[in-house]
């Protein structure tokens, strides 16, 4: 009877301490747990706040070259910069002149200029700034899916 006691006791123990080392376990585990859902939300404000700053950026460009002053420009530009001779090279350079002495005066100018520069047309850059609202769109349906 005494050892079956003892046995029992003993058994008691083991279990008693298995139990205790498996909390401990499970504890650091929920512990860990918390702090990485922590560290995953504030990364995922973060991202937010950059995706939104992003949007804003983009909704300003699209302001400014939908703007009247804008427009303007673009008009004139297209009525003042029409070539007379056969020489492209001589046409680039007065557009370009033109569009220098305004720069300083107007950051559509400026605008414009670079975009003159670079031969990209006022459809595509509009085009790109879609592309570019519907990939960040994307990208926010996704945070909010992973987020869920």
């Amino acid at each position: 009877e005494v050892a079956g006691a003892r046995k029992t006791a003993a058994r008691t123990i083991e279990s008693r301490e298995d139990t205790l080392e498996q909390i401990a376990a499970d504890e650091k585990f929920f512990a860990d747990t918390v702090e990485s859902c922590k560290e995953k939300a504030s990364d995922h404000t973060e991202q937010v706040k950059l995706r939104q700053a992003e949007l804003d950026g983009v909704y300003e460009a699209i302001k400014v070259l939908e703007s009247p002053e804008a427009r303007e420009v673009l008009t004139a530009a297209t009525s003042n910069f029409v070539q007379v001779s056969m020489s492209s090279q001589n046409s680039r350079a007065s557009a370009l002149e033109a569009l220098r002495a305004q720069a300083p005066r107007s950051q559509l100018a400026s605008t414009v200029l670079a975009m003159v520069q670079s031969g990209v047309s006022f459809q595509d850059v509009q085009e790109k700034i879609d592309d570019m609202l519907k990939v960040l769109k994307q990208k926010e349906e996704q945070d909010v899916k992973d987020k869920d």
